[in-house]
This record gives C-alpha cells, structure tokens and sequence, in this order.
C-alpha cells in the first residue's frame, strides 16, 4: 500500500471519529428537552429555539392551538344534526348546536320540541 494511500484512510478515519464523536455529544443536547429523539432536524431545531431565546417555540405552539381552534370548535354537537319530522310529514336536518337543553329549537320562525319514539326517530311537535 502507497504511503499516500496510508495517510488518505488515516484522515478519512480521523474525520469519522472526531464526526462521530460530536454527533454524539450534539445528540446529547437534547437530552431533558422536548426534542429528545427527535434526530438531527430535531437537533437543528433545538439550536435553532435557543437561538431565537423560544420565541420559535412560542411562535409554533401559538400557530399550532389558532390551527387546532379552527378546525375543532368548543361547542358540543357542533357537527352533530339530527333528522327531524315535521308535523307536515317534512323531514329536516337541525344541527344539535341550535337545541336548547330543554330540547326546544328555531326552525322557521317557530319554536319546536323535539321528541324521539321508541324506534329512535326523531319528530317534532
């Protein structure tokens, strides 16, 4: 083997140690934190918070409960509709939002009641 060659596989070997050897120590920064096992771009995203002293954090976890808000509404039965007869023999979708807790809703400029009969369908009087 060339002596050249020697020196090349003996630098490249250096450089793979002293990179796995700060890999390492750079996994340990992690430790203890919300990015713990989260790899590199984890890594990368530590450094990038500390950084920013958390106002990236903040900015994420702010971003991140205005998207859940949005997509998932606080009220009960918001997505919820109930296939209500009429007296007329009409039947209509009444969103469970608009019953009151006394069963009682707004369907036309009228107030409604609704009822439910031993077969679980829903009419309102």
């Amino acid at each position: 083997m060339k002596t050249e060659t020697k020196i090349t596989l003996g630098v490249v070997a250096s450089v793979a140690v002293a990179a796995w050897y700060f890999w390492d120590k750079l996994m340990d920064f992690n430790k203890g934190t919300a990015y713990e096992g989260t790899g590199a771009v984890g890594t990368l995203g530590n450094v990038a918070n500390q950084l920013s002293g958390g106002a990236l954090q903040t900015a994420g976890e702010t971003l991140s409960r205005w998207t859940y808000d949005l997509l998932h509404t606080d009220e009960l039965g918001d997505m919820t509709y109930y296939t209500v007869t009429f007296p007329d023999g009409a039947r209509h979708a009444i969103g469970a939002s608009l019953l009151s807790k006394s069963g009682t809703f707004m369907y036309d400029g009228k107030t409604w009641t609704l009822y439910q009969d031993a077969a679980g369908k829903k009419f309102a009087k």
